[in-house]
């Protein structure tokens, strides 16, 4: 690991430009929790460029940027090279062709098979969240959930938001099928993050719980330009957050910077932190676990 680390350090080096010198990025924190670019000073110790304000130069914003992805993804390749980490959980095969007698339970509910076990959670109190953030906007359209299981996240928005359409898509094909048992007047499709098969805004709300943690660095660039060219206005996520933007390992998934990766987009951010009353019963979600509410003017 140090010399992983060494390498990002020789990696990003100070951009001159007009013989200035600017800062530059500090390697091991990226973004601060509030998602502001934290550099390097000459004691060595991190801190923080409060909305880029020091950086008015948008060369020099694009340099220091390409330099940090740059090194970032250098630093996870190198990280799940060496550990094998995430291999599994992160290809999206594995959820494709998901046997129903798998040992391994998302949901500890005890029920026949994983998606029973979805379905059983729909009262798990992080979907109050869910339901909660989206009551605060008014005149709320289309509602589609990415990756949506059998439905436990949309079994409460039927409840909560009657009149308005709902959607989802999952890649397992037994998952629709039990979501369309359970909720016939929802639209359900068989379709991936990375293509979700319907037009451009389509849809003014776009929910994603606890699926992108499983998209690998590589692909999460894919994966938000997707979700951006459904919705219309609103993206409630609930993933694991850490200050990289590519990803790292949290627990045995992934976490990441969706402060900034929605920031990017144009959308208003606000990040909640998941708590033990939230989600009980599971440490990694009570300290990555957030959900970052997002809207921007329609």
């Amino acid at each position: 690991m140090k010399k992983t680390k060494k390498a990002i350090k020789s990696k990003i080096k100070k951009v001159i430009v007009k013989k200035k010198k600017y800062p530059k990025v500090h390697p091991n924190f990226p973004y601060g929790n509030d998602g502001n670019l934290v550099v390097a000073t000459k004691s060595g110790l991190p801190t923080m460029l409060t909305g880029d304000a020091d950086l008015t130069d948008e060369s020099i914003k694009k340099q220091l940027k390409r330099l940090r992805l740059e090194a970032e993804k250098e630093f996870t390749t190198k990280t799940v090279q060496k550990k094998g980490a995430l291999t599994k959980l992160q290809d999206t095969n594995y959820w494709i062709n998901r046997p129903l007698n798998d040992k391994e339970r998302d949901w500890k509910y005890n029920e026949v098979d994983w998606i029973t076990d979805y379905v059983a959670s729909a009262e798990h109190p992080h979907r109050d969240l869910i339901v909660e953030a989206l009551k605060k906007f008014p005149s709320l359209g289309g509602i589609l959930e990415v990756g949506c299981n059998a439905g436990p996240n949309l079994i409460r928005l039927q409840t909560a938001f009657p009149e308005n359409q709902l959607a989802g898509i999952d890649v397992n094909v037994e998952a629709i099928e039990r979501a369309k048992a359970n909720l016939p007047k929802p639209i359900l499709k068989v379709g991936s993050v990375f293509e979700i098969p319907f037009g451009d805004k389509e849809f003014d709300v776009v929910l994603a719980d606890a699926v992108l943690m499983y998209v690998g660095p590589n692909e999460i660039g894919k994966a938000m330009d997707e979700i951006d060219r459904v919705v219309q206005r609103i993206v409630i996520l609930v993933e694991r957050f850490n200050n990289s933007i590519l990803g790292r390992e949290t627990g045995h998934v992934w976490g990441r910077n969706y402060l900034h990766l929605l920031s990017e987009k144009g959308f208003d951010v606000e990040m909640i932190p998941l708590t033990e009353e939230t989600w009980p019963d599971s440490p990694n979600w009570q300290k990555y676990g957030r959900i970052f509410i997002a809207h921007r003017q329609s």
